[in-house]
């Protein structure tokens, strides 16, 4: 997620700059920014969503491999298959 979260940053600080040069200039309507930025808060969120949701992912294979090595343990243990 660190990773994720390093590349997203670096890209709205990018953006914002494309969104408040123009609108300092004048060169853009306060409308238009806020569009711009609406349009990148969507964009951001949406990546930190999927990188959240891959993690998620990926600690539930962890969790599921680390379960399937222990079954049989397990099971033999509670004497019924609880895994």
């Amino acid at each position: 997620m660190k990773s994720y979260w390093k590349a997203e940053s670096e890209k709205l600080a990018i953006a914002l700059r494309m969104i408040i040069e123009p609108r300092a200039a004048n060169e853009r309507s306060k409308a238009e920014a806020k569009i711009l930025l609406n349009q990148q808060k969507v964009a951001t969120s949406a990546v930190l969503t999927a990188a959240e949701g891959i993690s998620a992912v990926a600690v539930q294979a962890a969790l599921n491999a680390a379960l399937k090595v222990i079954k049989d343990l397990v099971n033999s243990k509670t004497g019924f298959p609880l895994l």
